[in-house]
Formats: C-alpha cells, structure tokens, sequence
C-alpha cells in the first residue's frame, strides 16, 4: 500500500500569523477576563505545565521550529525533538499557545515535533504493519499537544489513515494526553478525526460541519467539536492554541486548587475535557436538534450543534465546572443532592447507571449536563486491527413529592423546562449532552447509563460534568451551602424570637424564628447548594 504523507501548516497565512497580533486570543471572547476577575491574583498560568507544539514543515523541510529570540518567549526553554529551523506559521501559534501574549504565561516548557517525525518514528510509530509499541512516554512529562497542522496519508482515506488515527487515540488513553487538533475541512482527517482527541475549529469558519466518512472508524462524528471565537483575521490555526492553552490553565487548576489537589482525578485529560465540553458557551443560534413534538419530545440523537460542536470555548465557565470538585453519583434506587457545579469519573460496565441528583429552589434559565469518554485499542496483537467503544446516555428526570419520578421525554415533561434537551443518545458521538433552559423549580435526577453490551469491556471511564446556575439556599442559616445540623441548631437556639432585625436563624425571612423556619430547614435537609 502506498505510503503518502500530505501536511499542511494550516490554512492560515503563515506570514499573516507571525506579523500581525491580530490572531491572538480574544480574552473577553472565551471567557478569560471574566475568570481574571473572579480569581485576582490565584488565575491559573499554566505554571509547572509542559506543551508540546506539533508543526508541519512550513516551505521546505525541517522548517517547523518556533523562534525562540522572541521576547514574548523569555523565560522559555525549547526542546527540539529533531533539528530543524525557525518556522514563522510556528511562531505565530506559539503566541497563541504559551508566553506573554497567550493565557498560559507560566509555561516554560515547550517540546517541538514536525508532524511527520511525530506520526512516524518520533512517537506514533506509524507504518503500513500493525506493529507495536508506540514511542514514548512523551519527554519532560508533556501531557498537552497542540496540533495547528492537518494532512492525510492517503486520500480518500483508508488503512494507513484509520492506522494512524488509532494509534494516536491508543497514545491519549496511555498516557493520559489532552490532544488538541486543528479541523479545517473534510479530506484533511489526520488528526482532526482522532476519537479521543478534540478538533478544534473557528467560529465562523466555512469549515465547520463536517462529520467523519465511512472509510474512518465511528463515522458520522461531528467536526468541529468545539469552536474558538478569534478576532478578525484569525483561522483555524490560531483556534487550536486558544484550546491547548486553557486545557494547561485546568490541568494548573487541578494540580494546585486545594480542593482538588490531592485528587488525581481531577487531572485526568478525559475531566478536562468534560469540564471544557459542558463549559461551552452555546448562543441562540446553538442547536443539538432535540425533537420537538410527540412521545419522544426532547430527545437528541445528535447531541452536538453540526456547525459548533459543544459550543464556543469559554474557560471561566470551564473552571466553574472543574472546581465544583469530584461527586460519585449513586445507584438509580439511591441519591443524595449534589452541587451545581462539577464533575465525576465513573467506571461502569454494560448495564450499569449512575444518578446525580439536583434540587432547584427556582427557575434554572441555562442548565448543562455532559458525558464524554475514549475508544478502547486492543492490548494483545494484532494491534491495531480494530478498536473498541462504548455506548453511554444522558436522561434528566423528574422527582415526585412521592417517591416516583416522571420522564422528561415525551408530552408529559413539557410542563417542566422551555428548550432544549432533556436526553442525550447518540449512536456515534463521544460525548453526550443535555442542554435544556427553563428548567422549573424541583428535583430532578441526572441518570448516566452505559447501554452497549461489551461484557468483555469491564469498568469503561467516563468523565460527567455539569453547569447549571447558582441560587439561593433555603435553610441555609450559616451561608456554607449546605443545610444540615449546624442550620437546624441555630434554628432551634433562636426559636420563638421576633427579632428587631434580620437573623441567620429567620431562614425564611418573615421577622420571626418559629415552625416555618424549622420546617425549612428539615424540608432541605441535605441540600447542597
């Protein structure tokens, strides 16, 4: 079989790239200066986090480096994977990725690949022959790769295309990569079309909309799966640096922010991405195409908007989702509340389901609920024959006065929400989400099931997040979140008063601490907020 390798450095001027800073970030855009101003001085830099910067050669072989003379770059130790020179299209994306001018300005760390060395000997080791294994770990611990490049190796895509795809999404699950590539246009599927990476696309770019053909595996996955917001004169390859660098701003996160710093599961790649994924800003314009009328009112079997997968980037919401910390969900017969904000790392086999429970005190305007997980390659030879997936599904439900609980699909879940979707099944996606807004006052059961039949396929990893609107705590005496004994003892230390001004203990607010307030509290036991 032929072996032809065909990489671009991107569609964007590589010249216009490195001249103009028109193409950096725009930090109100995704979400940055909201981020800044909530977190002053503890905004996370990326510090202690090493990038890896795959590029193309750009004109002539072994031109592919960043240069490293820029001052926007002090402080930064480059580490060139094979000899080359100073490539103007990787500078450009290295302003976006790292240094002064990007939002990741405590990287220090850079390692360089050109993208044939990468694919090839350098780390995925690519041939015609399934053989194994795979280069690396990667150099200097790098757990985040940015990929402003696209390419084939045949076209239409066939074997070496699907071989290399595998191994790329076989290096993410062992070694635990965040995988960011460039999408901009169907029959440039390397790497864009990785299963367990992420492709990154412009709003607004002509390119978006895409889905995988038949000759890739999972085909029908849509492209992009998240969107960049850029200033005019941006592309596809300013895009992808703006992902890479917040996915190092969360892993800082993860490492440092003290209710997850002695979690390792907050630094898994599969959690950011969830977190990143259900932080998506999603416009008017958003749709996942719920159907809209009839029994399966609600339902979305293609759970990502066609033009802008997940949404447009937003890295404040993004660390709102991080930070709401790790929540194990229960079993379908059991459930406590959980926080508005967070994730959670299951470990299901076929059949299995988990449920988060959320209790509303008013109307939730925008509520996001997500799940993504990876593809399996086999351990045994042959290696990369064939690959494996699972099958999860996201379904929100109603929970009654009385124990039972109503579905949220069909007719009779109209009366409890305004838009969006209420279940997630897709035959093909990677990720599943519900996006549903006006969401009423109550209780409501988020249910995570794995629905394939892979017995063989034990305790599969998926990541959930969920974003949903912060609201006022009824019971919460002390202001903690959450209603417990510390609220009910103040309630009954101040029972029967009629105080002259307001008291934590006057829970709801009518100038006196009596039965009301008490059955508020006893009513919300447990809430977390």
């Amino acid at each position: 079989m032929s072996r032809i390798l065909v990489l671009r450095a991107g569609l964007a001027s590589a010249a216009a790239l490195s001249a103009s800073a028109s193409a950096l970030p725009d930090l109100e855009a995704i979400g940055y200066n909201a981020l800044s101003a909530r977190l002053g001085a503890q905004t996370p830099t990326g510090a202690g986090v090493p990038i890896g910067q795959v590029e193309a050669f750009e004109g002539a072989t072994g031109v592919y480096l960043p240069d490293p003379t820029r001052p926007q770059f002090a402080g930064i130790a480059f580490f060139a994977q094979t000899p080359g020179s100073v490539s103007s299209h990787a500078t450009g994306v290295g302003l976006s990725l790292y240094g002064a001018w990007s939002i990741a300005t405590g990287v220090t760390q850079v390692y360089c690949w050109n993208a044939s060395n990468f694919i090839q000997s350098g780390y995925l080791r690519w041939s015609s022959a399934n053989t194994w294994p795979l280069g690396g770990p990667p150099p200097g611990g790098v757990r985040v790769f940015n990929h402003s490049w696209n390419g084939f190796l045949t076209s239409p895509p066939g074997p070496n295309d699907v071989n290399a795809l595998r191994r790329l999404d076989d290096a993410i699950n062992r070694d635990d990569l965040f995988s960011a590539h460039g999408f901009a246009g169907a029959g440039y599927w390397l790497l864009g079309a990785s299963y367990n990476g992420i492709a990154v696309g412009a709003l607004g770019s002509a390119f978006n909309g895409a889905v995988t053909p038949p000759e890739l595996d999972s085909p029908g996955r849509t492209m992009p799966q998240i969107v960049v917001p850029l200033p005019p004169g941006g592309a596809v390859s300013d895009a992808v640096p703006v992902v890479a660098s917040s996915a190092a701003l969360l892993l800082d996160t993860a490492r440092r922010w003290p209710s997850l710093a002695s979690n390792p599961d907050g630094a898994r790649a599969l959690v950011l991405r969830a977190a990143m994924f259900v932080g998506a800003s999603r416009g008017a314009g958003w749709s996942n195409a719920p159907i809209a009328d009839g029994p399966s009112r609600g339902l979305s079997l293609a759970p990502l908007d066609r033009t802008n997968g997940v949404g447009s980037l937003n890295i404040d919401r993004a660390h709102a989702a991080l930070t709401g910390g790790e929540w194990p969900g229960a079993p379908l017969a059991a459930g406590t509340p959980t926080p508005r904000r967070g994730w959670s790392l299951l470990r299901l086999n076929p059949g299995d389901a988990r449920r988060f429970q959320f209790w509303l005190t008013g109307t939730a305007g925008d509520a996001s609920f997500l799940a993504t997980w990876n593809r399996r390659l086999p351990a045994t030879a042959p290696y990369y024959d064939s690959s494996v997936v699972a099958d999860f599904s996201l379904s929100l439900w109603r929970l009654n006065e009385d124990g039972t609980r109503t579905s949220l699909v069909g007719q009779a879940g109209a009366a409890y929400y305004t838009g969006g979707n209420t279940a997630s099944r897709s035959p093909v996606e990677g990720t599943e989400l519900i996006r549903v807004t006006g969401l009423a006052a109550g209780r409501y059961a988020l249910e995570v099931t794995r629905d394939d039949a892979l017995t063989a396929e034990p305790g599969w990893e998926a990541a959930v997040a969920w974003l949903l609107p912060m609201q006022p705590c009824p019971g919460d005496a002390n202001g903690d979140g959450v209603i417990d004994f510390l609220d009910l003892n103040a309630v009954i230390d101040q029972y029967g008063r009629a105080p002259s001004g307001p008291v934590p203990a006057d829970v709801n607010g009518d100038g006196r601490v009596d039965f009301f307030d008490l059955a508020l509290v006893l009513g919300n036991f447990g809430l977390r907020c």
